[in-house]
């Protein structure tokens, strides 16, 4: 499936590609291994989410995240959500980590493009919520929805690909 989809947004053009789906353990041996080649044949900016002990996951999944996004552009996947109401209120741009500084996955797309940073390591963001109720900052579209769209749709755009849970704020 996540093939499929690169394929279908490479086709149209983006600027980047954010790929925001964190690798952290074999799946479909073959599926794995097609993906690992897709990867790696994109012809636009790519950023691929990858695990990390500050994100929560055990060090078994890092090491299978780093040896399987070897050799790609790749960004923590760190965000955090409020205590109290589970909303996304802030994003980590970069994070000290074992003496290196790690990008996170917006500021490693921004860096990418060539967008300068800011000096913080951490700032508020709108990741989904919008002021009004229900309302989206951007649009959003399914996997299944891909093929019907025009080639215009995402030309020249930032593609984010991730999870999206209905109901999640």
């Amino acid at each position: 499936l996540i093939s499929d989809v690169l394929d279908e947004v490479e086709a149209r053009n983006p600027l980047a590609i954010g790929l925001n789906i964190v690798f952290e353990r074999q799946t479909e041996s073959l599926k794995d291994e097609a993906l690992f080649n897709r990867l790696r044949s994109i012809d636009v900016p790519l950023i691929v989410s990858s695990a990390s002990g500050p994100a929560g996951f055990s060090p078994r999944q890092v090491n299978f995240s780093n040896k399987y996004l070897s050799g790609l552009k790749t960004s923590l996947s760190i965000i955090y959500q409020d205590s109290i109401d589970q909303v996304v209120r802030s994003s980590i741009l970069k994070e000290p980590l074992n003496g290196d500084i790690y990008l996170g996955f917006a500021a490693a797309l921004a860096a990418e493009l060539g967008i300068p940073l800011p000096e913080e390591n951490e700032i508020i963001i709108d990741y989904r919520a919008g002021f009004m109720p229900g309302e989206s900052p951007f649009e959003v579209y399914s996997a299944s929805q891909l093929p019907a769209l025009p080639p215009s749709a995402l030309e020249s755009r930032i593609v984010l690909i991730g999870a999206h849970l209905d109901g999640a704020r």
